[in-house]
């Protein structure tokens, strides 16, 4: 089969004006959506002190698909740890404590693929920043 000019003018105008094979314009693909289950954790120890500093969730689900989290507060030792369930509108997640954890009663946040940046919420509304990062627990 024999194709000639007329063909290969088309496949030139394709190069030169992004429209594809059968006349589509070329897009972007959409951004990958991001997996919100994952460990998320800035605790850290200081070896002069011995303490352990930060926080740490990891999100995962249970249950019919409910996005559950495991909250550990971390104070000079261990701290409190909390299992509570999650509210996950897109990449942000919002949970309340059933009751206060190392005095918090709230995180809200959201999330990518590098990690975890929101607020810690104290029962007065007043807030502390956190910025935890997607990877291992501390504790593995």
């Amino acid at each position: 089969m024999k194709f000639g000019k007329p063909l290969l003018a088309l496949a030139l105008l394709g190069l030169t004006t992004g429209i594809g094979p059968v006349g589509f314009a070329a897009t972007k693909a959409k951004p990958a959506a991001v997996r919100l289950p994952g460990t998320y954790s800035n605790i850290t120890y200081k070896d002069e002190s011995g303490d352990l500093d930060g926080e740490e969730i990891r999100l995962f689900y249970t249950g019919e698909s409910v996005l559950t989290a495991l909250v550990q507060i971390t104070d000079s030792n261990a701290g409190e740890a909390a299992l509570e369930p999650v509210i996950a509108k897109g990449n942000e997640v919002d949970l309340k404590f059933t009751k206060p954890l190392s005095g918090y009663v709230r995180i809200h946040g959201s999330v990518s693929q590098s990690g975890f940046e929101g607020e810690l919420f104290l029962p007065s509304g007043k807030s502390e920043k956190i910025k935890l990062k997607r990877g291992k627990s501390y504790w593995d």
